[in-house]
């Protein structure tokens, strides 16, 4: 716990974010979260008080197990639609994507040489993504100071002769 602790006290330093504003971006965070919840919570209830009435419109007209073999009927069919025009969706970003990525021969070689580099030092990879995704939703002064302090780490700390 104390290594966590650190590493934010260091994230902090770096961003030159204060205890204060990253309190209150925390408390956003939560409150966002909890509004997420409640949301979800929210959208159950009214799907199963949809199913209900469905049922209880079918019950009028057939036998009780009628009604709920149809209403289950119907909540599966629209389940599979829902997931069926999901894949559709997904795999036509998949495609977009592929086809403006545009991956010369010298890019891959850059890539992979980052992906051994992340391997060779899982710490500093994992303190780089930590700050990165910190830093996502603040200012792009933030941004920028985290690039060059970044650079600055890397430049200091990290040589060919680690390997």
């Amino acid at each position: 716990m104390n290594n966590v602790s650190n590493l934010i006290a260091l994230l902090l330093k770096i961003t030159g974010t204060s205890p204060k504003e990253a309190a209150s971006f925390l408390a956003l965070l939560a409150m966002r979260i909890a509004a997420l919840l409640i949301a979800c919570v929210l959208t159950f209830i009214g799907v199963v008080f949809i199913v209900w009435a469905i049922y209880l419109s079918f019950k009028t007209v057939v036998s009780p197990s009628m009604s709920a073999l149809i209403t289950g009927l119907i909540i599966i069919i629209f389940s599979v639609i829902l997931v069926f025009s999901t894949k559709l969706l997904i795999s036509q970003r998949r495609k977009k994507r592929k086809s403006t990525a545009g991956l010369d021969e010298e890019h891959l070689e850059g890539v992979l040489d980052n992906i051994e580099l992340a391997k060779s030092h899982p710490l500093l990879s994992t303190f780089t993504a930590l700050s990165a995704g910190f830093l996502v939703g603040n200012s792009p002064s933030a941004r920028n100071a985290l690039a060059e302090s970044l650079v600055l780490f890397f430049r200091e700390n990290v040589s060919d002769d680690d390997s």
